[in-house]
């Protein structure tokens, strides 16, 4: 490879699988607790707008929990 070539094209196998494992946490985790929770609309927007509807979903989405 000379001075000008590059790898664009062919990505680090590290920094993909942790992207992928990143942008996995952010769709799977919040998509089955929507299901969980019967808020189907969250479940659409996260599929259709993931990962980014996964970390609103942390921020506002979620119901806070009291142990009665």
């Amino acid at each position: 490879m000379t001075a000008l070539e590059t790898s664009y094209l062919s990505p680090d196998p590290v920094l993909l699988l942790t992207t992928l494992l990143v942008v996995g946490v952010l769709v799977v985790w919040p998509l089955v607790d929507a299901l969980r929770q019967g808020r189907y609309g969250w479940a659409v927007a996260i599929v259709l707008l993931s990962p980014f509807a996964g970390i609103l979903w942390f921020a506002v989405g979620r119901r806070v929990r009291s142990t009665v």
